[in-house]
């Protein structure tokens, strides 16, 4: 479990949609909770269900939680990427196999992507 949670929020961390949405909001305290919220979400999406996992309810849930929690509506493909990234890993740790772990703790942190970010939104401006 707390390697999924570690993994989550590590995927979320350089999410440039739901890093650029959180920064929107100003970082408030409903906002970390939003984000919490959607955090474990997920984290209950892959641990409480019984039944075979699939990619499209994942997408629905990450698009739903966006729309509602945070305003966002992304047609960046992230969701899409974001759902994948997420089910390679849960799979990989089921396995046993924790490369996924140690390729996202080295894969940037938050303020890269929030960097990037601003960069993007600068760009778009002109």
């Amino acid at each position: 479990m707390l390697l999924l949670e570690e993994g989550v929020s590590i995927v979320f961390s350089q999410w440039t949609a739901l890093q650029m949405a959180i920064a929107e909001e100003g970082y408030s305290c409903s906002c970390d909770r939003k984000y919490q919220d959607l955090i474990s979400s997920i984290l209950s999406w892959f641990n409480q269900s019984k039944e075979s996992l699939y990619i499209d309810d994942l997408e629905n849930l990450l698009d739903d939680s966006l729309v509602h929690s945070f305003g966002v509506v992304t047609e960046d493909g992230s969701i899409e990427e974001v759902a994948e990234q997420l089910m390679i890993f849960h799979e990989d740790l089921l396995q046993g196999n924790h490369a996924s772990i140690e390729k996202l703790r080295k894969a940037g942190s938050t303020t890269d992507v929030l960097s990037r970010s601003k960069q993007i939104t600068l760009d778009n401006s002109n």
